[in-house]
């Protein structure tokens, strides 16, 4: 026996009546079942009270239970015997676990997803190489995230660690990275140039999977995470339509809820205390290292905040009935359930029985509903000017398609739709305004600002003069429905931004308390451009640090933006583009990021806007739809969340502006 394979493995020397005489014991690996990926620092986030057992094939070797709620810590003997497994059964679930003696390089992808999975946040595959990047000129390949579960891995990391949340493994993210295993240990890793263990093992040992855990030193197990439910029908599906029942969680870490330092994500809920009986809303349990056959119940916090209504099992009990919530026994699960009154309280996963231990949370805030009052303009572009579209037989008409209350309020459905999850209903009233004005190219609105010598000896603009016409005040949002809007140049003979590039636009109410308003063309019809220019009306992105930070991926390069999404892009994300404040209006199968020149030339890589990271294009609402997704948590590093909180300080205003 060399001596490299006795680190590996060792020979008991004990008395002959002990029970390890002269064996060969295992080396052992530490593992984790938290409620949350990362270390545990000073919250309880271990799954205490778990039954184990440790077996060498089918020979029974440990048997305990998990520890306290500090970390729910198993130290798991690993087999020396190469053909013998190692299971783990915990949980209802059993665990191969392979113990390697090192990782690989940080400067690989599969480095990255190894040391992201010790640490909890990483549940999926591992990529089929180790290929290292050279830092100083290939960095952007490291940004290439090879699916959708590595780029969630990293942004659940950034959220949990004060990190600006962009998806990008880059030297903050990757040192921060290696201060927490430093925490918990050295960790061994492959020389330069040299394969790590597992690269030289992968084709005895298989893949990285639910099931099979490859383990250096220790690892930290996640079981289950929530998510939205977008199929009411169909616990599997990924992507669906906006529905004010089945709101996105803000699933942006861990560690940050709402008043409370348990970790958990927060889901939405809207309270409208004039139906008798609420809505169900549901959401979607993934069973990410847990076995479908392990039994999971569902409880809520809070009886008098949170009806579980589906799962729901009612069982006889010496004639007692006994109401369940015991989850499906398959990898994804819908849970439906109804608010009482509006609060606060968790959906908690539990183990094993109603009442067994908490392996999951899942924050809750129902949301009273408000109303806020919109007054609808549809004028009449009168323009001694006309512009015909690419592609159309003839002019922009004079007037949008949208113009009588029907057709306004049909618009409105959806957008409801979007905000009514936080609280939030608008509600148009009965007359439109559709006054003439003589501009200068027919149906449209220039927006480019000029200086007028003549009349009022003042900078004025057709959106200035929109904005002051037959307004609504009292509270009530003016939004102005047009054919087009556009930039001229300053002496009218050309375009600054041309016809269907702007599809909406629209000031803060706090900000701009005497001329906030919407506009929107008809061409960017769809709910999700409304609901996000009337975000910006109820103040979002509210950046305190640079006004010119306006939407979650975009900084402004101009002090006063007249054209919204113009700019730089900071990031480029899944979870950034699920959010409404999203600055375009779709999803382009392509990166958007904007990388700084790398080297002494002045250009940028050529990563900028290659076809690549193709999830990236479907985040849920179907291919190349943007989310409506506003942020709860309040992150350090991320000036643009705490969404929900804003629009409703905004709304609570404009109300208290319409009087009772």
């Amino acid at each position: 026996m060399s001596f490299a394979n006795a680190r590996n493995f060792f020979v008991a020397r004990l008395n002959n009546e002990a029970p390890n005489h002269n064996q060969l014991v295992g080396r052992t690996v530490q593992v984790f079942l938290q409620t949350v990926p990362g270390l545990p620092g000073t919250a309880n986030v271990g799954i205490e009270k778990l039954d184990y057992k440790v077996f060498w094939g089918d020979e029974e070797k440990q048997s305990g239970k998990t520890s306290n709620r500090k970390d729910g810590k198993i130290n798991v003997m690993v087999s020396p015997q190469a053909g013998t497994q190692t299971i783990l059964e915990v949980m209802g679930t059993r665990y191969e676990i392979v113990r390697l003696q090192n990782l690989a390089r940080n400067n690989t992808i599969r480095g990255m997803q190894q040391r992201l999975t010790l640490l909890g946040y990483y549940y999926g595959p591992l990529v089929a190489d180790e290929t290292e990047i050279n830092l100083q000129t290939h960095q952007k390949d490291l940004y290439v995230n090879p699916n959708k579960e590595t780029e969630q891995a990293i942004l659940d990391f950034q959220a949990d660690h004060d990190l600006f949340p962009d998806a990008m493994y880059g030297p903050k993210t990757s040192k921060a990275v290696e201060d927490q295993l430093r925490k918990i240990g050295s960790v061994g890793v492959a020389s330069p140039g040299k394969t790590s263990d597992y690269e030289r093992r992968k084709g005895a040992i298989g893949g990285h999977t639910k099931l099979k855990k490859l383990v250096h030193k220790s690892l930290r197990i996640v079981p289950v995470r929530f998510a939205r439910a977008p199929d009411a029908n169909n616990a599997d599906a990924d992507d669906g339509p906006i529905d004010a029942h089945a709101p996105d969680p803000d699933d942006r870490g861990f560690k940050k809820c709402i008043q409370t330092s348990y970790g958990a994500a927060v889901l939405p809920v809207g309270f409208d205390p004039d139906l008798p009986t609420q809505a169900e809303t549901r959401v979607r349990l993934q069973r990410i290292n847990s076995a479908d056959e392990a039994d999971l119940y569902v409880t809520s916090s809070s009886a008098q905040t949170v009806e579980i209504t589906s799962p729901r099992q009612q069982e006889d009990h010496d004639g007692t009935a006994v109401v369940k919530n015991k989850l499906p026994a398959t990898n994804n699960a819908i849970i439906k359930f109804r608010a009482l009154k509006a609060g606060r309280c968790f959906l908690e996963v539990r183990f094993g029985a109603q009442d067994g231990p908490i392996i999951h949370r899942l924050q809750v805030v129902i949301n009273r509903l408000r109303t806020i009052q919109v007054k609808a303009h549809a004028p009449i572009i009168n323009g001694s000017h006309t512009v015909t579209l690419a592609g159309a037989p003839a002019p922009v008409e004079a007037q949008t398609q949208f113009k009588t209350r029907d057709q306004i309020v049909a618009r409105f459905v959806d957008v409801n739709k979007v905000y009514f999850p936080h609280g939030i209903k608008f509600n148009v009233m009965n007359a439109v305004d559709t006054d003439v004005h003589n501009f200068y190219v027919r149906g449209c609105v220039d927006v480019t600002w000029r200086w007028n010598p003549a009349g009022a000896g003042a900078w004025e603009s057709e959106d200035n003069t929109l904005d002051n016409h037959n307004r609504e005040g009292n509270g009530a949002i003016n939004v102005v429905f047009v054919r087009q809007i556009i930039e001229l140049t300053q002496d009218r003979t050309g375009f600054t931004t041309g016809t269907n590039q702007i599809g909406g636009m629209a000031s803060s109410a706090r900000t701009n308390p005497n001329t906030f308003t919407v506009y929107l063309a008809d061409w960017a019809g769809e709910a999700q451009t409304i609901a996000h220019e009337l975000g910006h009306v109820l103040h979002l992105v509210n950046d305190p640090g640079a006004v010119q930070f306006v939407h979650v991926n975009a900084r402004d390069r101009r002090n006063n933006p007249q054209v919204p999404g113009t700019g730089v892009n900071i990031r480029d994300d899944i979870v950034s583009r699920r959010r409404l404040m999203w600055a375009y209006t779709g999803l382009p199968n392509r990166s958007l990021r904007e990388f700084p020149a790398i080297g002494v030339a002045n250009t940028a890589p050529a990563y900028n806007y290659e076809n690549i990271m193709a999830y990236r294009a479907n985040v849920g609402y179907t291919n190349g739809k943007v989310g409506v997704m506003l942020t709860v948590k309040n992150f350090t590093k991320d000036r643009t969340d705490r969404e929900m909180q804003d629009v409703q300080k905004t709304a609570d205003r404009l109300i208290a502006l319409a009087g009772p």
